[in-house]
């Protein structure tokens, strides 16, 4: 955990011991699955304790302090207590298995072990000694070491199906695994192939999974936690069970083939990580407790707890811990001291993120002046104050305030850090994510969104949040380029990575949620971006609250995926919830109450109500004009549906140059390709066919069609919206021959795309049996009318 706006690198890293563990602990009343061997022993992790139950006596076997002649170790029968305390010694020890139904409890230790399979006893058994809620002398409490009960060196003796039946319902009857963490910093366990092959089976059967510190690194962890020395979002990213090692290569093959089938690495990164994200706050929540009340407010430790809970998406635990922390410092420290200006930068960061824009605004600008008079304008967390400004202003719609204070702190932080520093490169993403919603030359954008990603991967790895972040900005920037196909594979990855490392309902996967699917929405693949705009939405009602802003952006897009379905009804009253909620929140002018505004006068305009859409169209085209420019991508959007609207009205003359004034901004902004471009381009052809000019709007409907095709693809909703509009054209023209495979070619579309229910479907059936009866089919055209009109 760090502060917001420092960057303290991480203690070195300790060398690793040679060993890995888990215990798995099983209550007398529970039943294990080898009831037929002789003595039954149980795997976790790799280990550092002898602890081996008997089964037939129901009580745990011991080392004698004396070896049998033949060198191995004759077993007594001791409690689990007694066995932690006294049996346990650091040593080597290797095992054999003989029984043919199960686990022996037989160890050699004429036989040398695998140094990776090193055994410390004394860490293990402080672990097992201080489970929480657990009396280890009492009588039915049970714990089984892996390394102890499973010697990986002769695993291939069985077959897999044996390890995946018979050894995975033995880690469920046990029902309760420890992973001991050691060292905190890396923890081996988290890298052994067995051990991920143990955890799996935790997992998968539903056994409980718990995380211990030995009692030496859980003092080392607290001074890290305290002293800022502890990064969560580094700790996560590590996390990766996909490099997991085996001594053996064909072990760990048939390790991951298992967890594949059982849905993938990826899966249990997932379950894992929400385990130590759990884990890590408890550890801060017990760690602050032992803060003398003195020192509480203005230790570190507090700052770096509110951190934790807020990158957790806990917004609203933060917030106490962050104010406290704030008040603290100014009474301790005073106003312009360095702490209490990162409390300041901190506070308003979380409102900003709660969609408080007002009061953060007010923080930053606090944080910013305090660091630039008492630290200087170049000093890192000045330069930081003035990114934080920077975002907040272009999350408050002010593009032009904020594009040069990012520019500000980019140049200083290049100067400063260099080019390769993470925060370098956050300010180049940020910079040309405000190229990007300033509509400004999207060419200059994606090579800053590039520079970022490649130096987010070198710098922090493939599954660091800011690395993710910067894999789903690229695919916005795509998406916003038309480029589809090549924004959607970075969707997938960016939301795979944070719904692992963030979980389910953190803020940034909530994000990604609501991008993928209105790319879906682009591609027309309707269905299945609708239960994605849910999820965003129940997400961010639950976690950030129903007026945030966030939440406001996943209501106004459900609504216009509904709209884009036909299901005007149940569109408009959230478009309209979206509306006030943003008027309030965000004020009249702001980009995305102008968004709203223009969505609603889309959806009216598809009901009929042309008289309410207008004034609603002519105030996001006023707006955009005023707040954004002439030629952004947003304003080209309004002039464009502004001339839709006067041509409904048979206001063509009006429409006409309105349309021409969009194609000719989105060809220069966008290029001849982009979705975008090829609306205006079939609008226009619409207009010029309503004026009766026939043969100037057929290649222009020719120009669209091929361009969706290639584009979009063959069945795109506004694909096949063109076919039928060239269809149409042809009918006019007296073209029937050409016409009826068209609109025969759109109805197949849109029955399979819309369902047969949807308006446009409806249009489709409408238009064939207009045709067919002026070609004189009769005996076709009945059918066709009765679906239509029913």
């Amino acid at each position: 955990m760090t502060n917001v706006n420092q960057n303290e690198n991480l203690q070195p890293k300790p060398e690793r011991e040679a060993t890995t563990e888990t215990v798995h602990s099983l209550r007398r009343n529970r039943s294990c699955c080898c009831a037929e061997a002789r003595r039954l022993f149980q795997v976790t992790v790799s280990a550092h304790e002898l602890h081996v139950f008997d089964l037939r006596s129901g009580r745990l076997a011991r080392r004698e302090n004396s070896l049998s002649n033949s060198g191995r170790l004759a077993l007594g029968l001791i409690r689990t207590g007694s066995a932690c305390r006294d049996a346990a010694g650091p040593g080597r020890v290797s095992y054999d298995r003989h029984h043919p139904d199960g686990l022996t409890g037989v160890y050699d230790t004429t036989q040398g072990a695998n140094s990776r399979r090193a055994v410390n006893s004394t860490k293990l058994a402080d672990a097992v000694l201080t489970l929480e809620g657990t009396e280890v002398d009492s009588e039915d409490v049970f714990v089984w070491i892996d390394v102890f009960c499973v010697n990986q060196h002769k695993s291939n003796e069985r077959d897999f199906t044996w390890w995946s039946t018979t050894f995975r319902q033995a880690v469920c009857d046990i029902g309760h695994t420890l992973v001991v963490l050691t060292p905190f910093h890396d923890p081996i366990p988290l890298t052994r192939a067995w051990c991920l092959f143990e955890i799996f089976s935790t997992v998968d059967t539903g056994a409980v999974l718990e995380l211990r510190l030995p009692c030496a690194e859980e003092k080392s962890f607290t001074e890290a936690l305290q002293r800022g020395k502890f990064d969560f979002n580094e700790f996560v990213a590590a996390v990766n069970l996909d490099r997991a090692e085996a001594w053996d290569l064909e072990d760990l093959r048939r390790i991951m083939e298992a967890v594949t089938a059982a849905g993938g690495v990826e899966r249990l990164n997932e379950q894992v990580i929400s385990v130590l994200r759990e884990w890590l706050v408890t550890q801060g929540r017990q760690a602050l407790k032992d803060v003398d009340v003195e020192y509480r407010a203005t230790s570190k430790l507090i700052n770096n707890l509110a951190e934790l809970l807020k990158n957790q998406g806990k917004l609203g635990e933060a917030e106490p811990l962050y104010r406290e922390a704030l008040g603290g410092r100014r009474t301790k420290l005073g106003a312009d001291h360095p702490d209490t200006l990162t409390s300041i930068n901190n506070l308003a960061s979380l409102l900003k993120a709660k969609g408080k824009l007002g009061e953060a605004e007010l923080l930053y600008r606090e944080a910013l002046g305090g660091r630039r008079t008492k630290l200087g304008a170049d000093h890192s967390d000045a330069l930081t104050s003035i990114n934080n400004l920077a975002a907040l202003l272009q999350a408050q719609g002010k593009l032009g305030e904020a594009e040069l204070l990012y520019r500000e702190a980019l140049g200083g932080r290049r100067t400063k850090l260099g080019a390769e520093h993470p925060d370098t490169l956050r300010s180049i993403n940020n910079l040309a994510g405000l190229l990007n919603a300033q509509g400004s030359t999207l060419g200059e954008a994606e090579p800053l969104y590039r520079e970022v990603l490649g130096g987010m991967r070198t710098k922090l790895g493939s599954n660091h949040p800011d690395t993710l972040r910067s894999i789903n900005n690229l695919a916005g920037l795509l998406n916003a380029q038309g480029k589809l196909g090549e924004a959607e594979p970075l969707y997938q990855a960016a939301l795979r990575g944070m719904h692992t490392k963030l979980g389910a309902d953190h803020p940034s996967t909530l994000t990604s949620i609501n991008n993928l699917a209105e790319l879906l929405k682009a591609q027309g693949k309707l269905g299945e971006a609708e239960p994605l705009y849910r999820e965003a939405l129940r997400g961010r009602r639950t976690k950030l609250g129903a007026d945030h802003p966030d939440t406001l952006q996943s209501i106004n897009n459900l609504a216009g995926l509904l709209h884009a379905q036909g299901k005007l009804g149940e569109a408009e009253p959230l478009y309209r919830e979206a509306l006030e909620g943003r008027r309030t929140k965000l004020g009249a002018d702001h980009p995305f109450t102008v968004r709203t505004i223009n969505n609603l006068a889309v959806l009216l305009k598809a009901q009929g109500k042309l008289g309410e859409a207008e004034p609603l169209y002519r105030e996001a085209l006023g707006g955009r004009r005023r707040k954004l420019g002439a030629i952004h991508p947003d304003t080209l959007r309004s002039i464009n549906n502004l001339a839709a609207l006067l041509q409904a009205q048979d206001k063509l003359g009006e429409a006409d140059p309105l349309y021409r004034e969009a194609i000719e901004g989105r060809r220069a902004k966008l290029g001849a390709n982009h979705p975008d471009t090829l609306t205006s381009i079939n609008n226009l052809a619409a207009l010029l066919k309503a004026q009766g000019k026939l043969d100037e709007a057929e290649p222009l409907y020719r120009e669209a069609l091929e361009g969706r095709r290639t584009k979009l693809g063959a069945d795109h909703p506004n694909t096949l919206m063109s076919i039928n509009n060239l269809a149409g054209l042809l009918q006019a023209q007296g073209k029937l021959g050409e016409a009826e495979p068209l609109y025969r070619e759109a109805l197949g579309g849109r029955r399979t795309k819309l369902g047969a229910e949807h308006p446009d479907t409806l249009t489709s059936i409408n238009n064939l049996a207009g045709l067919l009866k002026a070609q004189g089919k009769l005996d076709e055209t009945g059918p066709s009318c009765r679906e239509a009109l029913n």
